[in-house]
C-alpha cells in the first residue's frame, strides 16, 4: 500500500506532456516537468506565439502564463 504523504516528481518526455496530464497529476500530489511540443492542445496562446516567431529571447529572458495552477513557461 502507497502511503498519501508520498510525494512524486516526474520528468516527462515531450511526446507525453499536456497541462491537462500535469493538472491531473497535480491533483493527485504529483509534480511534473516536462517539455511540450509545438501546438500542444490548451498550451497558452502567447506563448505558442512566441514559439511561432522562431526568434530566441534574449540571454535569460522567460515567458510564464499559469494555465488552471499548471506553470507554462518557455524560455
Amino acid at each position: 500500500m502507497i502511503s498519501e504523504d508520498l510525494s512524486f516528481h516526474l520528468y516527462l518526455d515531450n511526446l507525453f506532456v499536456s497541462w491537462k496530464l500535469c493538472y491531473f497529476l497535480k491533483l493527485k500530489g504529483i509534480a511534473v516537468t516536462g517539455t511540450v511540443r509545438k501546438g500542444a492542445v490548451g498550451y497558452p496562446p502567447r506563448l505558442s506565439a512566441l514559439k511561432a516567431i522562431n526568434i530566441a529571447l534574449k540571454w535569460g529572458a522567460i515567458q510564464a502564463d499559469i494555465v488552471h495552477g499548471v506553470l507554462c513557461w518557455l524560455w
